[in-house]
């Protein structure tokens, strides 16, 4: 997550500005990143596992809503005071449902990536489970008695019959009960 948010913030930063960076400018940039990281963290952590994991996507839906439009302001009114000149604070001001668009894409973006990386993980469980099922299955197999065994098991029966009929009805009991056994 880390990683992530430095890439947005040099995206953000604009390093091929021609006219350098102020120290105003860079406040900006953290701001927004302060509110885009606040929307994703209070979404992921908070609204996506109490709500719409638990089947409740109107209340989801609307909650997220509800979060967008509380911080839509104060991050306004935190740009607002970055900037010294008066066009760009009229146009922070009209434009408010602008920013709360691109927060509330954000933080739908995070609910799509973690939509898809649940489901990721749940596929990959479900081939796990399955692979460990097929592995169970084929260990049970071969404690099963080889074929190979039960085949000369047999035939040492039937020589026994023709040599020694006592002793081969002794060896017939005998395996009548490893077959039991199995």
């Amino acid at each position: 997550h880390g990683i992530f948010w430095a890439l947005v913030f040099m995206l953000m930063l604009k390093p091929w500005d021609e006219n350098g960076t102020s120290l105003l400018q860079i406040a900006r940039i953290l701001i927004n990143i302060a509110f885009y990281m606040l929307v994703v963290y209070i979404n992921l952590g908070y609204l996506i596992p109490r709500f719409l994991n638990q089947k409740n996507f109107m209340t989801y839906v609307l909650l997220l809503l509800a979060l967008v439009a509380v911080f839509t302001p104060i991050k306004v009114m935190l740009l607002y005071i970055t900037y010294e000149e008066v066009d760009p604070r009229e146009f922070l001001v009209m434009n408010q449902h602008t920013i709360f668009l691109l927060l509330f894409t954000i933080a739908g973006g995070s609910t799509v990536i973690k939509i898809i990386s649940d489901w990721q993980r749940h596929q990959r469980d479900r081939k796990d489970l399955e692979t460990q099922r097929m592995q169970s299955e084929i260990k049970f197999l071969k404690s099963q008695i080889n074929p190979h065994f039960l085949f000369n098991s047999i035939n040492t029966v039937y020589f026994l019959i023709e040599k020694n009929n006592t002793g081969a009805r002794e060896a017939l009991h005998k395996f009548s009960g490893m077959l039991r056994y199995q």
